[in-house]
């Protein structure tokens, strides 16, 4: 009985492994299933919350007061509305972004101790996921926009760039994705397209509102619901085929 208690305190001392650490220990079966649709919930929520807060403020608010904005507390709407870089949607996707990333960064180095060739791509995969969470906070397209309005002469705005930097990308990894299992190819091809889908070209679709000076309007407002919510979607799509594939791997690991 003595051996027992001193041979299970000794292991309960024993200090973790930096993988005991990471984001990367919780993934399981469990996981793989409810969390994409939790995440997915939480989309709707936050997507519905903006189109109700918008409608009652710019359909009802400003006409009651006769659109003299000074007159409401703009302050209790903007926080849900998804086009503000400090809206709760942005917190949101900024913390998914890099909780993707970490993922991605976790199972790199697994499989650069496994000895697969294929790490540095899970690598390179894990430091975007990085990138495009920075890029929600600190709104690194809208500065590429301002620099871009500063040059002599009729520019286009980032998405044209964006477009062309997808594409090479995409064309990049096309043997990565070919390597890995078909059903985690197929739900990052479905998420990218369906981020992208709302990153590039909703948002290219509706610079004629800037241009016209209509951005305060509920029928723009409408199209960011539909642009955020594909952001925010996609990662969710990518995760739902990528938690199944990690649980997989290790387990068998």
């Amino acid at each position: 009985m003595g051996k027992n208690k001193q041979s299970a305190a000794g292991a309960a001392s024993t200090p973790p492994t930096p993988d005991g650490l990471s984001a990367y220990t919780f993934v399981n079966a469990y996981d793989a299933r409810t969390l994409p649709l939790k995440l997915a919930l939480l989309v709707c929520v936050i997507v519905f919350v903006h189109i109700t807060a918008m409608f009652l403020y710019f359909q009802i608010a400003l006409e009651k007061y006769d659109g003299d904005p000074d007159r409401l507390r703009w302050f209790m709407v903007r926080h849900f509305d998804l086009d503000t870089e400090t809206s709760f949607g942005t917190y949101y996707s900024a913390i998914a972004l890099l909780f993707v990333g970490r993922l991605l960064w976790h199972h790199a180095k697994r499989v650069k101790r496994a000895g697969e060739i294929w790490h540095v791509w899970w690598f390179i995969l894990a430091i975007g996921f990085h990138w495009l969470s920075i890029d929600e906070v600190i709104a690194g397209h809208e500065v590429l926009n301002e620099y871009k309005s500063e040059l002599p002469g009729e520019r286009e705005r980032w998405t044209y760039e964006g477009l062309y930097v997808a594409g090479l990308i995409g064309a990049a990894f096309l043997p990565f994705l070919w390597h890995i299992r078909w059903r985690l190819a197929l739900f990052a091809i479905v998420g990218g397209a369906v981020y992208l889908g709302g990153a590039l070209s909703v948002e290219q679709a509706t610079d004629k509102y800037q241009d016209w000076g209509l951005l305060g309007t509920t029928e723009y407002l409408m199209w960011v619901a539909l642009e955020e919510g594909m952001e925010m979607m996609g990662p969710v799509i990518f995760l739902a085929g990528l938690l199944p594939y990690l649980a997989s791997r290790k387990a068998t690991q």
